[in-house]
């Protein structure tokens, strides 16, 4: 069975990050989630967007060693292997950041792959960056993914998302609506069940 990863925010977690960065600039006065912090600031106008692009900037490039992986993930992975699971990860990631081109997305994130062990069950050569989310799909369906876990409804809305793959929505703050497909599932002790059985 081959099981596609997304990369962000499914198995390196930024809300404690984002939180911490938006405090550091002043830029709210209580920890929030990171998609409720992008809200509130995107409600802000335009000094609210680019607060959020420099936020963004930061937290995927010179503070990603700050992030952690999400709750479960690391046992996921390791019981996965154990079982025989080809894992993949194809991430929707630009290689530079749009408030600093001088940074490199890419580079980063593997170095926070390789230092949180995420290649024990993901080896280097089966991590795919793509710039686009057409390309992420694409990519999803040339590998042959039996199941993708996401944290991004709109990947699986993609009209090019192949619909023989297991769609699971990667859903920590149970924000997701009750969809048919893909299956939302709260953390990895679900999304272990879903696909290894229990």
């Amino acid at each position: 069975m081959r099981v596609g990863l997304d990369f962000d925010n499914t198995i390196a977690g930024y809300d404690a990050l984002f939180a911490e960065l938006a405090r550091e600039r002043g830029l709210v006065d209580k920890a929030l989630p990171k998609r409720a912090l992008r809200d509130l600031l995107q409600a802000r106008g335009p000094d609210g967007e680019k607060a959020w692009t420099a936020l963004q900037a930061a937290a995927y490039g010179p503070r990603m060693v700050d992030a952690v992986p999400t709750p479960g993930c690391a046992d996921f992975l390791a019981a996965g292997r154990a079982a025989g699971i080809d894992f993949v990860i194809v991430s929707h990631k630009t290689r530079r950041a749009a408030a600093d081109p001088c940074v490199d997305l890419h580079a980063a994130a593997r170095a926070w792959m390789a230092a949180n062990r995420i290649h024990d069950a993901v080896p280097p050569e089966k991590v795919f960056f793509e710039e686009t989310r057409e390309a992420k799909v694409k990519r999803i369906a040339t590998l042959g993914c039996d199941r993708f876990v996401d944290d991004l409804i709109e990947v699986f809305e993609h009209p090019l998302f192949p619909h023989g793959v297991d769609a699971i929505l990667f859903d920590p703050h149970g924000e997701a609506a009750v969809h048919t497909r893909p299956v939302a599932c709260r953390g990895w002790s679900e999304i272990r069940e879903r696909v290894l059985g229990t």
